[in-house]
């Protein structure tokens, strides 16, 4: 936790980090090694104008607009997931008067070969949204990773879907999809989940909500050279949600601060 108004400024550890700029209030995540964070406003500027949505380059501000590239607001301009196609772009959407990444459940996926900064060992997503439809009609991707492998299509190392339940899916040493926690998350609600994937245990771990709710193990898991999926996939197994954040990151120690800053708001 950053002590506010006490000893010396507390420096960002990446350019282009969104600073605070309200007296009294710093972003709890300030200090902290994260690698890609994806977000739709920033929490600190007093403004929910939409920030790091584009389409061909130029800021997408109004409601029910695609665009083809969400930025990734630690600035390092390498870390922006896409979709070129325009029949599978998301569009930005209003929600309680907020912007959210619509996903339309259709087709509609962002992503990123390869995966942000992927490096052997931990990684977490975190990801925030509010399911628009049913999510226990068929497999959903929320976020994770995918690659071609074995003459096919495979979602590998890690996924995070809904299908009446919550599920851990992917291509590790086997072809496994894992039902671990019943019940997807109510229509209209904000929702929170993270999947922390350890390479060298071969093991994965779903919490929602700040709770793990399941673990699998499987050998192989691994998110290098792999590509990352937000919102769907590219073998039509895309959710119908709003997503207003996705933070990936390594250290584990996070996950709390993470998921409480993405709860609070």
């Amino acid at each position: 936790m950053i002590a506010v108004g006490h000893g010396p400024r507390v420096q960002l550890h990446r350019p282009g980090l969104l600073r605070p700029t309200r007296a009294g209030i710093a972003d709890p995540l300030n200090g902290l090694t994260i690698l890609s964070r994806f977000q739709t406003y920033s929490r600190f500027s007093g403004s929910v104008a939409p920030i790091g949505l584009y389409s061909g380059g130029v800021p997408v501000t109004l409601d029910s607009n695609s665009f083809d590239e969400w930025r990734d607001v630690l600035g390092t301009g390498g870390d922006s997931v896409t979709q070129a196609t325009p029949g599978f772009q998301p569009t930005l959407h209003y929600n309680a008067g907020k912007p959210y990444v619509r996903m339309d459940g259709a087709g509609s996926f962002l992503t990123r070969a390869p995966f942000p900064n992927a490096l052997p060992g931990t990684i977490l997503i975190s990801t925030r949204f509010i399911p628009v439809a049913s999510l226990a009609t068929s497999q959903q991707m929320i976020a994770g990773s995918e690659r071609n492998d074995l003459g096919g299509n495979f979602d590998a190392g890690l996924g995070i879907a809904f299908f009446g339940a919550a599920s851990m899916f992917g291509w590790g040493g086997n072809w496994f999809s894992q039902n671990i926690f019943t019940g997807a998350p109510p229509l209209g609600s904000p929702v929170v989940v993270t999947i922390e994937v350890d390479s060298g245990l071969s093991r994965a771990t779903l919490y929602i909500n700040g709770t793990s709710v399941g673990t699998i193990t499987d050998s192989g898991f691994s998110l290098v050279n792999q590509s990352l999926y937000i919102g769907g996939d590219d073998v039509g197994q895309c959710a119908q949600i709003d997503i207003s954040d996705v933070l990936i990151y390594q250290d584990t120690t996070y996950r709390s601060t993470v998921e409480t800053y993405l709860m609070s708001m």
